[in-house]
């Protein structure tokens, strides 16, 4: 089959089953390096909540979010424009982030526990991508978790 792993250039490594990859990318010549879980269409399904200063730091940024994956728990926040966003947390530091804003608090649920199923899975593909800017992105991060009526934030359960 044209498509297989035994028939890749021997340049470029064989991708995984799901298509899903690391990227490590950098927003303009200069700035720190981040890391964002891309889906097979390159949908952003997450980003890493640091920021590192080269491509190696990253890649150990990397190890340590999958090391730790099983003990994360997922907050859901308000977006911009009355949106919910994800973040992933280990006790009260925030590990990464959903990659967009969703439309509806199940929506951002299940793609939060979609996210912590599938990333261990992912493949880590080489390289540094230079990307533009975006404004949402960095508005989102700093805001405060949502509100529970008992005042403690909103926690996602996470399937046992």
């Amino acid at each position: 089959m044209a498509g297989s792993a035994e028939h890749a250039p021997a340049d470029r490594a064989p991708t995984s089953a799901s298509g899903l990859h690391f990227q490590l990318y950098r927003q303009g010549l200069g700035a720190p390096v981040r890391w964002r879980l891309l889906s097979a269409n390159n949908r952003d399904m997450g980003r890493g909540a640091h920021e590192y200063s080269d491509e190696q730091a990253c890649l150990v940024g990397i190890a340590d979010f999958l090391a730790a994956v099983d003990i994360l728990s997922p907050s859901l926040v308000r977006a911009p424009d009355n949106r919910w966003a994800f973040r992933l947390m280990r006790k009260d530091e925030v590990v990464a982030t959903s990659g967009h804003p969703f439309d509806r608090r199940t929506r951002c649920e299940r793609a939060a526990l979609r996210f912590l199923e599938l990333a261990p899975t992912a493949e880590l593909r080489p390289g540094v991508a230079q990307l533009a800017s975006t404004s949402w992105s960095r508005g989102y991060l700093r805001t405060a978790p949502v509100p529970h009526p008992n005042g403690v934030p909103r926690r996602v359960g996470r399937p046992v």
